[in-house]
């Protein structure tokens, strides 16, 4: 099984149009008409890749904002942003998050 990384990019879903609501966001693929609803951990990482299009990045966010060590929040991020890939949210250039899917 392969180390997780953190060195990919990722660019938003050229149909996804985000709201935020609060602390969390909703998402609405127009293509497919999907709604995803974000939790707080999730926007974060949403609002970090909108900014950068950097998973490092959206790490780094989330370890600031929620006090969690980066070596842990790695392979959850890579998850979550191969399920909004999975979504058509996001498109993920990264080895490891492509060979999971």
């Amino acid at each position: 099984m392969s180390t997780p990384s953190s060195q990919g990019t990722v660019r938003l879903g050229e149909n996804v149009i985000a709201q935020q609501m609060g602390d969390e966001f909703i998402l609405l693929n127009t293509e497919t008409e999907d709604f995803i609803s974000l939790n707080p951990v999730g926007s974060v990482i949403w609002e970090s890749i909108a900014m950068s299009g950097n998973i490092e990045d959206a790490c780094a966010a989330v370890t600031a904002a929620f006090d969690v060590p980066i070596d842990v929040i790695t392979a959850d991020v890579q998850t979550f942003l191969r399920r909004l890939a999975e979504l058509g949210a996001v498109r993920v250039s990264d080895p490891l998050i492509d060979e999971g899917r």
